[in-house]
Formats: C-alpha cells, sequence, structure tokens
C-alpha cells in the first residue's frame, strides 16, 4: 500500500538531486515559491545556509530515492532538517510528464508534499547502508553466475556431442567440471561465443 506524507508544514522544500548539481524548490503554505535555484553538491554548505533561513519556519525537506541520496539526508539530519524519501516507482507513475527539467521537477516535488501526495520510501539508516549494499551486491554477482554458468552448459548441449564419460552433461557450477570445456565445440562462432562469455564468467570469484 502506498504510504503519503500527510503532514503539514508552513514549507516545503523539493530536491532534484543530480550527481554534481541539485535543484532546490521551496515553496511555503499557499504555494507561492520561496526560493527556487541551482547549487553544486560540492558545495552543499551553500545550500544548508539558503536553507537555514527558513529552519524557523519547520521545513520538510524530500527528494527521489537517487543513487546518491545518502549524503542528502545525512547532511539533513546534521542539520536538523526533517528528511523525507519519495518511492521511486510512485513518483515516476504520479509526476511523470512530457516536459521535464530540474527546474520543474524540483518545483514538482515541493507541490506535491504540500498536497500531501508525496509517495515515502524508508530512509535506511546509515548504520546499516554498507552492509545492505554489500548484500544487493552480493545477490547481483550470484545471479550473474547463474546466468553466466547456464549460458556455458547450453551452448555445450546445443551440439548434441556424445559424453563417454557420463550418461548426462557434467554441471559446471563445479569447478572441477570445467576443465576442457569449449574442446568439442568445433564451429568458430560457437568458439567465439564461449570466450565472450568466460571473459565475464563470475564463477571463479564467487565459489
Amino acid at each position: 500500500m502506498m504510504k503519503l506524507d500527510n503532514q503539514q508544514h508552513p514549507l516545503y522544500c523539493g530536491i532534484d538531486l543530480r550527481a554534481k548539481t541539485l535543484h532546490v524548490c521551496v515553496v511555503d503554505e499557499l504555494g507561492e515559491k520561496r526560493l527556487h535555484r541551482y547549487f553544486q553538491c560540492q558545495h552543499a554548505e551553500r545550500l544548508f545556509e539558503r536553507l537555514c533561513e527558513f529552519q524557523t519556519q519547520d521545513i520538510v525537506i524530500g527528494c527521489e530515492p537517487t543513487f546518491n541520496w545518502y549524503w542528502l539526508a545525512d547532511a539533513c539530519d546534521q542539520h536538523n532538517f526533517p528528511f523525507i524519501l519519495g518511492h521511486a516507482l510512485y513518483l515516476k507513475a504520479i509526476h511523470g510528464g512530457e516536459t521535464k527539467s530540474d527546474a520543474i521537477d524540483s518545483e514538482k516535488l515541493a507541490r506535491l508534499i504540500r498536497g500531501g501526495n508525496f509517495p515515502l520510501s524508508h530512509v535506511y539508516p546509515k548504520a546499516g547502508r554498507a552492509a545492505r549494499d554489500l548484500m544487493r551486491r552480493s545477490t547481483h554477482l550470484v545471479r550473474r553466475r547463474a546466468e553466466t554458468l547456464t549460458h556455458i552448459q547450453l551452448l555445450h548441449l546445443q551440439p548434441n556431442l556424445p559424453k563417454p564419460q557420463s550418461p548426462k552433461p557434467k554441471n559446471i557450477k563445479y569447478k572441477a567440471n570445467r576443465v576442457g570445456n569449449g574442446e568439442g565445440l568445433s564451429d568458430p562462432c560457437n568458439l567465439l561465443e564461449r570466450e565472450s562469455v568466460a571473459a565475464t564468467d563470475y564463477s571463479n570469484r564467487i565459489e
């Protein structure tokens, strides 16, 4: 079920975050824009200098879950600003449009927060982010390993080569069974395909 931010605040800040820049839009409870401009991520102190001007009026800051939202959430926490994170899927469905720019997107985010239509995602605590990211990367590599091994196995099954040593093809998920793989493939294209797959094979990295 989609969870929305329905809390009322005097000011609402939407941030469209990019790798090196961000665009900020602050609107008040009447919908009037109080701040709308670019900032450099490397000079985030300038952003918070401007936002501190509104801190006495109870401002809430929200942004989309881009790949680099961690530092922004931590900076907001350091400066005692309430921070909310949007849900990527629901936000895409709500504020997608034909005309897009950083300025437009930041204003849309601010107005979604103001209208109580900002879909929330969990702001994962700083202490557990590294472990979570490690598990995600491990899962990705395990899937790549399974995909690669399956492709190599199918490549050997296509020509229906005889297997005098075993009545069924060897399971190459075991390292010992990978010795001599490709020796029975005669077509040059099959050999090139096998070599290209082996070049990105993660099977020796994740045992």
